[in-house]
C-alpha cells in the first residue's frame, strides 16, 4: 500500500510537457496509463484492507481530474465495491445503473463482464468477492457463525432540515411496543419529501438494528421520463 502511494507521488504534472515528436507523445501516453494503473491498484488495496471510506474519497478525487474517463468501468466497479463496503448497497446498485445508462445512451453498448460481475455480487451480497476474504472474515471471531451485517441503504443525508419540525416530530415519534407503524408522506414534486423521510429515518435508525431499506421510485426523474417515452 505504501509503495503505491510513494510511486504516485512521483507523478507531477504532464510527463515530458512541451516536448514535441512522436517519441515524447508515446512516452506521455505510456506514463499516463501507468499512473492510472497505479491509482486503480491502490484503490483495490484500500477496499481489500477494509478502508472503503478512504477508497471513496480517493475515487472522488480521481474522477474530478480533467483527464478522467467518464466511461471507465473499472473505476465504477471499484466505487460499487467501496459503497458496498460501507453498507450502501442501494448506492452501489445506482452507480451501476448510472454507468449502464451512460454507456447505452452515449455509446450504444452494454457494461463489460467485470462490471456485470460486480453488479451480480452486490445483488447477492457476496462479501468475499467484493471485499476480499480477509475483510469478509473479520466481522466474526474464529469458529463462530458470522453475524448478518446490518443493512443501511439510506442515501446520504446532506445539510440541515429547516422548517419541518412538526412533520419530523410526527415521523420520528416512537411506536407502541410490538406494533407495526406505516407512515405515508404526500406532496407535490420537489417540496422535499425524500429529504424529510431520509432525515427521519436517520433519527430512527438506532431503534432498528437489523437495518434500513430505501427504494428510489424515480417517479419525477428525467431519466425515468426518458425511459417511459415510446420509441418509434
Amino acid at each position: 500500500m505504501d509503495r503505491f502511494t510513494e510511486a504516485l507521488t512521483l507523478f507531477r504534472g504532464e510527463p515530458l510537457a512541451g516536448l514535441p515528436g512522436p517519441f515524447a507523445q508515446g512516452e506521455r501516453q505510456r506514463l499516463s496509463q501507468r499512473q492510472r494503473t497505479l491509482q486503480r491498484e491502490r484503490l483495490e488495496c484500500l477496499v481489500l484492507l477494509g478502508r472503503s471510506a478512504d477508497a471513496l474519497d480517493d475515487l472522488a478525487a480521481v474522477s474530478a481530474l480533467p483527464e478522467s474517463d467518464p466511461y471507465d468501468e473499472s473505476l465504477t466497479a471499484l466505487r460499487m465495491r467501496a459503497l458496498y463496503g460501507i453498507g450502501r448497497q442501494v448506492a452501489a446498485l445506482s452507480a451501476y445503473e448510472d454507468m449502464r445508462e451512460r454507456l447505452r445512451d452515449q455509446l450504444g453498448v452494454d457494461p463489460g463482464e467485470e462490471l456485470r460481475r460486480v453488479h451480480q455480487a452486490v445483488l447477492r451480497r457476496d462479501d468475499e468477492q467484493l471485499l476480499g476474504p480477509a475483510v469478509a472474515r473479520s466481522a466474526a471471531p474464529p469458529d463462530r457463525p458470522r453475524p448478518r451485517r446490518a443493512v443501511n441503504e439510506l442515501p446520504g443525508d446532506t445539510g440541515r432540515l429547516i422548517g419541518r419540525e412538526r412533520e419530523l416530530a410526527l415521523l420520528a415519534a416512537s411506536s407502541p411496543p410490538e406494533s407495526v407503524s406505516i407512515v405515508a408522506v404526500d406532496g407535490t414534486a420537489g417540496v422535499g419529501k425524500t429529504a424529510l423521510v431520509v432525515h427521519a429515518a436517520g433519527a430512527l435508525r438506532v431503534h432498528y438494528p437489523d437495518g434500513c431499506l430505501f427504494v428510489d421510485l424515480r417517479a419525477h426523474s428525467t431519466e425515468r421520463q426518458r425511459q417511459c417515452r415510446p420509441r418509434l
